[in-house]
């Protein structure tokens, strides 16, 4: 497998390749991008199969040249990458962050955007706009605004492993506590909400209370019933098509009930039905308030 690396400054690009390095892929920061091909052909003539690259096409000033040396960087990676495709397993990995964990990152490091020295936001918002394009042709997005590098390397040990079985993901979240940037989304705020009950408030969706109060509701059976022939759907005709990794988000108001409840039963229904998939679950605003 091969793996670009890229995506915004200060989303972990180096974390990443570091992690990738631990994982015995062959590493190489920065090359130049008429040099990638010559690397990948001298590689595997040398048995290497295994190789991740960091792609970093940014101009230090700004100015509309400059930017326009950019965009013109960016859209060379991508032919470049789409042409290598057809002849290796080649992937593309975009590392995103939103622009409050950013500017943390940058003022705790002391560090100046390399695209705007004097006004960091303006930088932030530039360089965003110039990486569209690349991030809607990448394989595989992380945000790592919320991720600690251990996190990180659970989400790119488990795109490595698309190399070898097919792999639901299945994320539940709260509304209040922010979007979450998966493939499909369903929303479970539909369903009665066990908050709203004094006995079942500090419980959560793992809880057999909270379980058999939203399953005492009609409308519940309904909506699983609707959703799992949906569920079934995407993934028979997503993976191994499309790409071998499907990423589903689960939504409630806060994360803790009703979207929990919903991500357990999906996961436990693919887990029955699709002997093949690897089923991962996690619950990512569970324990907070």
């Amino acid at each position: 497998m091969i793996i670009f690396i890229t995506g915004i400054s200060g989303a972990g690009k180096n974390t990443a390749l570091r992690i990738l390095e631990d994982n015995n892929f062959y590493c190489i920061d920065n090359a130049p991008l008429d040099l990638i091909p010559k690397i990948i052909e001298i590689a595997q003539n040398s048995n290497i199969s295994d190789i991740a690259f960091i792609i970093d096409p940014r101009m230090i000033f700004v100015s509309k040249k400059g930017q326009e040396k950019l965009k013109r960087s960016i859209n060379k990676l991508i032919e470049k990458t789409l042409n290598l495709s057809k002849k290796n397993d080649i992937k593309i990995i975009f590392l995103d962050c939103n622009e409050k964990t950013l500017i943390k990152r940058y003022n705790s490091n002391r560090r100046v955007h390399p695209l705007n020295t004097e006004n960091l936001e303006e930088g932030i918002r530039i360089e965003k706009e110039l990486l569209k394009k690349l991030k809607d042709k990448s394989h595989y997005i992380i945000d790592t605004s919320e991720l600690s590098p251990y996190d990180l390397s659970l989400k790119i040990s488990e795109f490595i492993l698309l190399k070898k079985l097919y792999i639901v993901k299945i994320v539940s979240f709260g509304y209040k506590h922010g979007f979450i940037n998966t493939d499909i989304v369903i929303d479970s705020r539909i369903l009665r909400n066990p908050f709203y009950v004094k006995e079942l408030s500090e419980k959560n969706g793992l809880d057999e209370e909270v379980k058999e109060y939203l399953l005492k509701d009609p409308k519940t059976q309904s909506f699983l019933d609707k959703t799992l022939e949906y569920i079934d759907y995407i993934v028979e005709s997503y993976l191994g098509n499309v790409k071998n990794f499907l990423e589903i988000g689960v939504g409630c108001t806060g994360g803790k009930h009703r979207s929990v409840f919903v991500a357990e039963y999906l996961a436990k229904h693919i887990k029955n039905k699709h002997k093949n998939i690897k089923v991962l679950v996690e619950h990512r605003d569970i324990y907070k308030n």
